[in-house]
């Protein structure tokens, strides 16, 4: 609907003192303001208010056509945030899916018969160092509004309204890592040992595809295991008594283990790990050895 408003001044004036009195009007601009109905209204969900990294997030938009009139040139944008990747070939628009439609570039739903709706729905993978960030995302919706019958239509922009999604610290594993040593040196004893230093590092990792389910200690299995190779570098630092010094000497042993992952580790690059050495534990052995037992924390960030 448009208003149209425009003032009116009637005034009475004499050219000379003595002539006859003259009436006149004079009229202002015109001012035109349209007034808009709310006969679209956009609703969006999220299908996990709490998440990790490499979860995979559904998005739904419902597009409602209040009013007795159809609302036709709809188009959908969605500016996927940066922490998150929309998955290709993910879009669906009232069930069916169409391989081709970005939300990040946009793309027209077409005509919204009166009092109708439209379905969109994508998804998008967490991606990695989003731990403890709450992922903020909203869409715009633009189409034609019809304010009067015998002009052109104008374009409106709507906004949904915001979802909200939390991601937490989930994939972690606590490991133990034992071993043996025995010195070579018969002049070294295990009193002799001044320090121990222990550091980790992961050589290599594989994606495994596991069987979904229950396992038998009520782990969730979701189809996903990372397995994590690496070794453990030991630098024992002791005295030589002969040569009345500190010396070095380095051991390495290798380890392996699994952490279980969401599904969406299949869209992902090369997975980053944080590793912390929590505790090491020296104890002396009878065979001029010793063995070395070390907590490790090993986390995707």
């Amino acid at each position: 609907m448009e208003v149209i408003n425009q003032s009116r001044v009637d005034f009475h004036y004499r050219v000379s003192p003595s002539g006859p009195i003259i009436c006149n009007t004079i009229f202002s601009n015109i001012v035109k303001t349209v007034i808009m109905e709310n006969s679209v209204v956009a609703v969006k969900k999220v299908d996990k208010s709490t998440a990790c990294i490499f979860d995979i997030l559904t998005y739904s938009i419902c597009i409602i056509n209040k009013s007795m009139y159809c609302v036709s040139n709809i188009f959908f944008r969605d500016l996927v945030p940066s922490v998150e990747k929309f998955i290709c070939s993910s879009v669906e628009v009232n069930r069916i899916r169409n391989k081709k439609l970005d939300p990040n570039c946009g793309f027209y739903v077409g005509t919204l018969e009166a009092f109708s709706t439209c379905l969109i729905t994508f998804k998008v993978l967490v991606l990695q160092h989003t731990i403890c960030m709450k992922i903020k995302n909203h869409a715009y919706i633009t189409y034609d509004y019809i304010y009067n019958l015998e002009k052109a239509p104008i374009r409106v922009t709507i906004k949904t309204n915001v979802t909200f999604t939390t991601v937490e610290n989930r994939l972690f594993k606590q490991i133990n890592i034992s071993n043996e040593f025995k010195m070579c040196n018969s002049c070294v004893h295990n009193k002799n040992i001044v320090n121990i230093s222990t550091k980790v590092n992961v050589m290599k990792t594989k994606i495994l595809t596991t069987p979904k389910g229950i396992s038998e200690e009520g782990v969730y299995l979701s189809g996903y295991k990372i397995l994590i190779m690496g070794v453990v570098e030991y630098s024992i630092a002791y005295i030589n008594k002969k040569y009345s010094r500190i010396c070095c000497k380095k051991f390495i042993s290798g380890f392996s283990t699994s952490l279980v992952v969401p599904e969406g580790i299949y869209y992902s690059n090369k997975p980053d790990f944080h590793i912390t050495i929590e505790s090491t534990v020296i104890t002396p052995l009878k065979t001029r050895g010793f063995k070395v037992d070390s907590t490790i924390l090993i986390s995707l960030i």
